[in-house]
């Protein structure tokens, strides 16, 4: 049994009541709910230095600190599931991810991911990590939307390289909290690893070139509004860190500034997030390609929502 490095958590005003195991589980996305309940049995969470059950309930501040067990070697099992495929061809697979799926394992099973539903479709590229076959990008979880993979390995390559060199061109919907006083705008700050969260990411000196342009598309009373997001870098959560730090965090988002109460009894079903539109050249035909996804019925039902708040 090889028990990882530390890692450590402060609590919120939003967290206050929760049981620790539930919260680790919204932070550690990427983790299974197996590996935490391990931690737990091996008594390696703590609370403010003090071995907690995964029972206790959060108070504002804490820092909770915990140890995650390696997890066993990750084998990918294919999983017949409906796919909402947008594009298809020898080299490439376009695809409308769904929200609540990881795109491929990691720190512990997440069974059954986006890859492993792929995979019963169609063979992947094996040029990757063996568990991230065909991934040339990713999606958040909890975000929807177009995710490409590749199917061949000179696709892979050629891929890698445009995403690398910003030759593709991504768009996503967003519901952003509060009012804007202008119509569009441009966010150009750095984003790295959080010093205080290390699960998260922050706009901080020594980050990584990031650049947002949105575009106000419509407001909800002065409390929310719906927004038009270019990305022309890939930072992890670009998105939701930009918009939390200019003050209009994504309405869901808790780990990045959603205040729930704002909504006063409207509840967003997860991070209102959507990878609706994606513009580059077919990495083997140079074919121009503009592939779109329509929005799923919990962003339409919650816009709907909106218009009659």
């Amino acid at each position: 049994m090889e028990i990882l490095p530390p890692q450590i958590l402060k609590s919120s005003e939003s967290d206050v009541g929760k049981r620790v195991d539930k919260f680790l589980s919204q932070c550690l996305t990427d983790i299974s709910r197996t590996q935490i309940k391990k931690s737990f049995d091996h008594k390696l969470v703590y609370v403010n230095k003090s071995v907690v059950l995964p029972k206790y309930t959060l108070m504002d501040g804490d820092i909770v600190e915990f140890r995650l067990l390696r997890p066993d070697e990750i084998t990918l099992k294919p999983h017949k599931a409906a796919l909402d495929i947008l594009f298809e061809d020898d080299d490439i697979i376009v695809l409308n991810k769904p929200a609540g799926v990881v795109v491929y394992p990691g720190n512990g099973q997440q069974s059954p991911t986006f890859v492993e539903m792929v995979l019963s479709h169609c063979k992947l590229s094996e040029l990757s990590e063996p568990i991230r076959p065909g991934v040339v990008h990713r999606l958040d979880k909890d975000t929807s939307g177009i995710l490409i993979l590749a199917k061949g390995d000179a696709s892979y390559l050629r891929l890698v390289k445009m995403f690398s060199n910003r030759e593709v061109e991504k768009f996503y919907r967003a519901i952003v909290c509060g009012k804007f006083d202008k119509s569009f705008g441009e966010i150009c700050e750095p984003i790295g690893r959080s010093n205080i969260d290390r699960t998260k990411m922050s706009v901080r000196k020594g980050g990584k070139q990031a650049i947002t342009r949105w575009e106000l598309l419509q407001t909800f009373k002065k409390k929310f509004s719906y927004m038009n997001i270019q990305i022309l870098t890939g930072r992890t959560h670009q998105i939701r860190v930009h918009m939390s730090y200019i003050g209009h965090p994504i309405a869901g988002d808790v780990a990045y500034g959603y205040n729930k109460n704002l909504s006063r009894g409207l509840q967003f079903p997860r991070v209102m997030l959507h990878a609706y539109k994606i513009k580059l050249k077919h990495p083997i035909s140079n074919e121009p390609l503009e592939i779109m996804a329509q929005l799923p019925s919990d962003f339409k039902e919650s816009l709907e929502k909106l218009n009659a708040f």
